[in-house]
């Protein structure tokens, strides 16, 4: 396994409100991330539950096909 560095991790305060992404987080073990929607207060079990990191490249990989509109996702252009 080698290195990486994230980029960015983008929350939403509510369901369907727009994303945003804070300059830092505290993601808190079956909690999930401070601030964002699906943090829970009080620790739980959710089969499924778990967080999803996308390689810079594979999103690159898709430019051919759908233009650099995925690699320009913003806080402010970004679906919920």
């Amino acid at each position: 396994m080698s290195g990486g560095v994230v980029e960015a991790i983008f929350i939403a305060r509510e369901r369907g409100g727009p994303t945003e992404a804070p300059e830092s987080v505290r993601v808190v073990p079956a909690q999930g991330i401070e601030g964002d929607r699906k943090f829970s207060p009080e620790p739980v079990e959710r089969e499924g539950a778990g967080l999803t990191l996308i390689e810079a490249g594979a999103l690159e990989a898709l430019e051919p096909e759908h233009g650099n509109a995925l690699a320009d996702l913003g806080p402010s252009e970004s679906a919920a």
